[in-house]
């Protein structure tokens, strides 16, 4: 019994347990239905909703957000303001900066698009997976940041359309906003901002970047009232303190360059209080000292501060904004002496930061214009032009005044250089040799000791760098045995090798033909473009005395001082008239360019005493009468008129002063004629081109029969050659051979034509030119076309000696997977030639998407670092249609000049 019963109550046990592993694997299969079921997107239903939700938001969603906060991270970080200039609203705005976020951007976008692939619950034209939405706007974040525009608003107009009912949209709003923004259209982007506005529902907690987004269209468009009252909206709605810091600094920018300078220093100091980041910090207080006002206070704490911060280390490589700092202060105060020793400081201490150079020099030279010291403010000027970039304010006005001045001490040196010459010519001949002995005893004496104080300072450079360790040519201090270093890093060396070059090349921007201190002046021939022979204002020729040698250097002569002494009566009557001309353009350049109306009078007065019937004798007293009327002393501007009125009654002045219409009405004397025609050659050799085309204008008016027309319209062709487009120099030399088809200028204006027209010059053509041809060596024409739209490849060329292919290759593939993984890009290579091979990297919708690719290739520093000689390495983008014909010619350096012409710039 005891055994039956056992075995009856586990065969009952078994029956229970059968019966529990049948229901289990039936809720089990239920349960894996259901699961299966709600995997489709083809339904919408409970479970299918609380699938794709929880799959959609945690397996996708979150990583793609997170790889776009690691971009943004990344653009914090790495983004650098200039704050010299006014910085951007927002951060995102530089497209070198935007190449870095490429693979951050680019996961975005892979794991946002997986979401919608295989998520989306569209049924009915509805969509029913609450993730959908985010996922399009994080693509369309993804592209703006990588500044891919046109593609980010077509992800933020789908969502502004296909969830109109939903909050979302507003959002979409206003990154469509920044986008019309960042592409310049004026009229999309105030639709958008009139759509928002008028828009009553538009969310509370996305005023803030609303107006954020209103202060940066303002900026962009220079209206800096609205960016401000959008600015201050911005600051109290903003709930981060780094976006309230950003922009308050750019508000106290703005209130800077309105000229409220007390506001502009309050938001300054507030921004200092948020405790920036240094750069910021350290610009906010520079730019608080430079918005010190004179009648608002004492400036002895302003000061303090700013001399406290010369002696703080962290400072060393800002000292030269501190120094102009105080020089302004400085000069707000009248303390003309101190303000040039601190604006001299700041040039000085001003190494690596040609901007604030350029800057602390153009102010330098406005100082010296109060004075006016014209020499002084001439070099500063100079220095000024050489170093700041073409976008600095008022560019052209300061190149122009630069020009006036150069030319203007020209002339003063002129008198100077002329009027010693003729003090030595009436010595008596033993004074005249004892005193040019003297004089070429001292230059002797000076140059050997230039000579040994150069050699003394190499000597001791290399003495510091010998005792700093090492070889003095590569030790670096620092290293403790000086291998591996670089005696550039040799600080000492390089302050003497920097202090020799600006000796003998003065200030020289960092750009090609830098040795040349006027550029455009300079021709094959030395001659004009009328056949005379060229003599550039400020060239007075060699220094008195000293001729060059065979190794570049002077040599002391006492001949050469003896040449140029006016001894004779045909020597001292050009010595004469050097001076004349140079007061009559003193006096010109004085009026008419710097606006000096007392110096002009004094420069015409001075040439009148020296050189009473000097030929420039009836202009004088006309000028002289201009020039008192525009300072309102009547009895002087009376007298000179009373002079050409009574003594010269039939002068052109005269009959000027008698009927203002004179000049429109008959033609002026030959000789006047001639003189302004000179004046305007003058004007074009100093390249001032828009005061020539203005006196090209006004010769028309004065001189309407004179011989000079076809000179005054060959100038302005050449003026339009400096100015304007390739098209219109053509066509007004064109113009010129039509109107004058016997006047010389005919043949050098057709001389121009067919060197600008000739097929074979092709690189001079437009380019916006769709085709250009360009002709090899041996007069073959190889003819590529630019479609910017086409489909594009990247090829790389590389050496074939000493490259691993297949490695090079797979460099390349690594690359492409961690940058550009969502672009299917394809690998292939071929044989260029015997020396050359090369990969292509394809395929590009169009050169954008190339270029980009090529942007971030060419960043990277180790890609091609095992290639013996990476300097032949070349990438160019090249298109579909043009790669057969690059491949077929095999000529890498014609179709680099048309690479860099239509893709480079």
């Amino acid at each position: 019994m005891p055994k039956l019963s056992y075995s009856s109550s586990s065969t009952q046990k078994e029956l229970v347990a059968h019966t529990r592993n049948k229901y289990f694997l039936g809720f089990y299969f239920l349960i894996l239905g259901v699961l299966l079921n709600s995997c489709t997107t083809k339904k919408n239903t409970v479970a299918t909703r609380s699938y794709h939700n929880l799959t959609s938001r945690y397996n996708g969603y979150f990583y793609a957000k997170e790889s776009l906060k690691e971009g943004v991270v990344k653009l914090d970080k790495t983004h650098v303001d200039h704050f010299d200039k006014l910085i951007p609203v927002f951060n995102y705005t530089d497209l070198k900066e935007s190449q870095t976020l490429v693979a951050e951007m680019d996961k975005c976008f892979k794991k946002a698009s997986s979401v919608i692939e295989r998520h989306s619950i569209m049924i009915k034209g509805e969509e029913h997976c609450n993730w959908i939405d985010d996922s399009y706007m994080l693509i369309g974040k993804s592209h703006f940041y990588r500044h891919d525009y046109f593609t980010a608003l077509e992800s933020f107009e789908y969502v502004s359309i296909q969830y109109k009912k939903l909050p979302i949209r507003y959002d979409a709003y206003l990154w469509m906003l920044r986008c019309y923004n960042e592409l310049g259209s004026v009229a999309l982007s105030e639709g958008m901002i009139d759509r928002i506005k008028d828009d009553k529902k538009f969310p509370k907690e996305l005023k803030g970047d609303f107006f954020a987004i209103m202060a940066d269209y303002y900026c962009k468009r220079d209206d800096y009232t609205f960016a401000i009252d959008n600015l201050n909206k911005a600051i109290s709605l903003s709930k981060s303190k780094k976006d309230r810091t950003r922009y308050t600094f750019v508000l106290a920018q703005l209130y800077q360059k309105q000229g409220q300078l007390k506001k502009a220093s309050r938001y300054f100091g507030d921004v200092v209080k948020m405790n920036p980041a240094y750069e910021m910090a350290f610009s906010a207080k520079i730019n608080q000292a430079r918005c010190f006002d004179v009648e608002s206070g004492n400036s002895a704490d302003l000061k303090k501060q700013l001399r406290k911060m010369l002696k703080d280390d962290k400072n060393i490589e800002f000292q030269d904004q501190i120094y102009y700092a105080l020089g302004e202060i400085a000069d707000k105060e009248k303390e003309r002496d101190k303000a040039i020793d601190y604006l001299k400081s700041s040039v000085k201490t001003s190494v690596s930061n040609n901007y604030q150079k350029g800057v602390s020099s153009l102010k330098l030279g406005d100082v010296f214009l109060e004075i006016p010291d014209f020499k002084g403010a001439q070099a500063y000027y100079d220095t000024a032009v050489g170093l700041l970039d073409k976008d600095f304010p008022d560019y052209d006005a300061i190149v122009i005044k630069s020009k006036s001045l150069k030319g203007l001490v020209h002339y003063l040196n002129t008198i100077e250089r002329e009027d010693s010459l003729q003090a030595i010519a009436k010595m008596s001949e033993p004074d005249r040799n004892a005193f040019i002995d003297k004089l070429v005893d001292k230059a002797q004496k000076e140059a050997a000791a230039k000579k040994e104080k150069e050699e003394q300072e190499k000597l001791t450079a290399q003495q510091v760098a010998i005792s700093q360790g090492g070889n003095p040519l590569r030790s670096t201090p620092g290293l403790p045995d000086g291998s591996g270093g670089w005696y550039f890093y040799n600080q000492q060396t390089l302050s003497f090798g920097f202090g020799d070059f600006q000796k003998k090349w003065g200030n020289r921007k960092l750009e090609d033909n830098w040795r040349r201190s006027n550029k455009q002046s300079i021709t094959l021939s030395g001659v004009d473009d009328f056949g005379n022979q060229i003599i550039q204002p400020g060239d007075t020729g060699k220094t008195l005395g000293t001729k060059g040698d065979s190794k570049g250097g002077n040599t002391i002569n006492k001949s050469l001082f003896m040449k140029d002494i006016p001894l004779t009566d045909a020597l001292l009557k050009k010595s004469n008239d050097s001076i004349i001309d140079a007061y009559y353009n003193l006096g010109a350049i004085y009026k008419e360019q710097l606006f000096f109306n007392d110096k002009s009078i004094e420069a015409y007065e001075a040439l009148l005493k020296r050189y009473p019937d000097n030929r420039y004798k009836l202009s004088c007293y006309y000028q002289l009468y201009r020039g008192y009327q525009a300072i309102e002393n009547e009895p002087k501007a009376n007298y000179y008129k009373n002079i050409l009125l009574n003594d010269y009654p039939n002068s052109d002045f005269a009959l000027i002063l008698k009927d203002p219409n004179y000049g429109k009405d008959k033609a002026f004397s030959k000789s006047e004629a001639t003189r302004y025609y000179e004046q305007t050659y003058e004007l074009f050799v100093l390249q001032q081109y828009a005061q020539v085309l203005n006196n090209c204008a006004v010769a028309d008016t004065l001189f309407p029969k004179n011989q000079y027309k076809p000179k005054y319209d060959f100038l302005k062709a050449l003026c339009m050659g400096k100015t304007s487009t390739l098209e219109n120099y053509i066509n007004a030399l064109r113009l010129v051979v039509a109107k004058y088809p016997k006047d010389e200028v005919k043949k050098r204006a057709q001389d121009m034509l067919d060197v600008l027209q000739k097929k074979d010059a092709s690189s001079v053509l437009p380019a916006n030119n769709a085709t250009t041809t360009i002709a090899d060596t041996t007069k073959n024409k190889v003819q590529y076309n630019f479609n910017a739209d086409a489909e594009h490849f990247c090829i790389i060329i590389i050496p074939t000696a000493g490259v691993d292919l297949p490695q090079q290759k797979a460099a390349i593939s690594d690359f492409n997977d961690a940058s550009f993984e969502s672009s299917n890009l394809k690998i292939s290579d071929v044989v260029f030639n015997n020396d050359l091979q090369m990969i292509s990297v394809k395929s590009f919708p169009n050169k954008a998407k190339a270029m980009e690719y090529y942007g971030v290739l060419k960043a990277d520093t180790t890609l091609f670092k095992t290639i013996p000689s990476p300097e032949k390495v070349k990438i160019f983008v090249i298109s579909a249609e043009n790669y057969p014909v690059f491949y077929s010619n095999k000529d890498t350096s014609l179709y680099e000049s048309f690479f860099m012409q239509k893709y480079a710039q």
